[in-house]
């Protein structure tokens, strides 16, 4: 989700040939002939598809799926501590990031120890803005009232803050 890939191609290199790094990024999932892996790899939702002119690639089933796996991986590890796909990433802005807000933002009602930690990442937004932007996102996305808190100083640039409660919240020296 990360790098944005929803679709991997893959093709079998011939014998002789260079593996280039990409390839050995996903021959471990799509390579091999064991059938083990062969089996984990048919029983997860991703299909193959075949292109039309000889080239086979693999995806998921449905977008939501991938979307669903990574609000999964993100809500496991929000902090920047992660070395996987986390708040700190990327900015959540763009259209196809909604849905992962949304999951998001469902947990967060939910979960009041996930409320939490996207509360800490805001409050610690100096170690890493986007990692508090994207905090912040989630926490309005939810509901969640911020009128009157003390929200000064933090750093939120390209937070969306659109439909958030904030009366008499304190936003002076904020980075927005």
């Amino acid at each position: 989700f990360e790098a944005g890939v929803t679709t991997v191609s893959y093709e079998e290199i011939n014998e002789g040939d260079e593996e280039t790094e990409e390839h050995k990024k996903w021959s471990k999932f799509f390579g091999h002939t064991d059938p083990k892996i062969r089996f984990c790899r048919d029983a997860m939702l991703i299909k193959q598809a075949d292109l039309g002119d000889g080239r086979l690639v693999f995806c998921f089933l449905h977008k939501s799926i991938q979307e669903y796996l990574a609000t999964g991986q993100l809500a496991s590890s929000p902090t920047t501590e992660s070395k996987e796909f986390s708040l700190s990433s990327r900015l959540l802005n763009q259209e196809l990031d909604v849905p992962i807000i949304q999951f998001m933002a469902k947990m967060v009602q939910k979960d009041a120890k996930l409320q939490q930690k996207l509360l800490n990442t805001l409050r610690e937004s100096d170690k890493s803005p986007i990692a508090a932007s994207n905090a912040i996102t989630i926490l309005v996305s939810s509901g969640y009232n911020f009128s009157g808190k003390n929200l000064s100083g933090v750093k939120i640039p390209g937070a969306n803050l659109c439909g958030g409660w904030f009366h008499k919240a304190n936003l002076s020296n904020c980075d927005l």
